[in-house]
């Protein structure tokens, strides 16, 4: 959808360069990082977490709604500001729901359901086959009325009461990471060279992760030792 409210001459585009729209990507991940830092603990701290979600969800939906409705970069800029807020709240939280309430020997099961579900098998299949269309025949912004989000599983290596509060640290680690400096530089790289700079980015940031895939160890002595 990007492209779309990029191109200067679609109707009700922006006209975007790709370094703003890399900023849209990076302000809403670094947003989103720094909630679920502060959102975990204090679900873990108030042992209630199913509210917490809920609220974070609703305003997550009103915030991609505002997105449909911005009429310059700044208010889109804004709208993705918020709905990071929201959304970093609802991983961590949600994830730790899991862990408390499914049994340990089911928990993989409903952890990878709990993220692919919605994040790739809707998110990532069909909200293209389905939001793409519209906003060819009637813009990009009537399209912040589908919002779908993505949850990152939590391991089952952590103390249940602590769950939410490092999941949120891993998550937001990776958003900061990953979601905040490698759109921004994307975009700087695509208006520095062309559109395909990005591509080269990416090859060297997934050679990078399984280089160090190799060195992971796991840390669970429960889980790691012989049975």
């Amino acid at each position: 959808m990007m492209p779309l409210i990029a191109k200067p001459g679609e109707e009700g585009g922006l006209g975007l360069t790709n370094l703003q729209i890399g900023l849209l990507s990076s302000g809403l991940s670094l947003t989103w990082a720094l909630s679920g830092m502060a959102v975990g603990p204090l679900s873990d701290k108030l042992g209630s977490r199913k509210p917490i979600v809920v609220i974070a969800t609703f305003a997550f939906c009103a915030c991609s709604m505002l997105s449909g409705l911005a009429g310059s970069f700044l208010l889109l800029l804004g709208a993705r500001l918020l709905m990071g807020i929201a959304e970093g709240g609802v991983m961590p939280v949600s994830h730790a729901m899991i862990v408390s309430e499914v049994e340990p020997k089911h928990r993989g099961l409903a952890m990878g359901v709990g993220q692919n579900l919605g994040s790739n098998l809707l998110g990532s299949t069909a909200a293209p086959l389905i939001l793409v269309p519209i906003a060819t025949y009637f813009g990009w912004s009537l399209n912040g009325i589908f919002p779908l989000f993505m949850a990152t599983v939590p391991a089952e290596r952590v103390d249940p009461r602590l769950t939410a509060s490092l999941t949120g640290v891993v998550l937001g680690l990776g958003e900061v990471i990953g979601g905040v400096g490698s759109p921004f530089l994307a975009g700087a790289l695509a208006d520095m060279y062309d559109l395909t700079a990005p591509m080269w980015l990416l090859v060297v940031l997934t050679l990078v992760a399984l280089v160090a895939s190799m060195f992971l160890r796991d840390s669970s002595p429960a889980l790691s030792s012989p049975r």
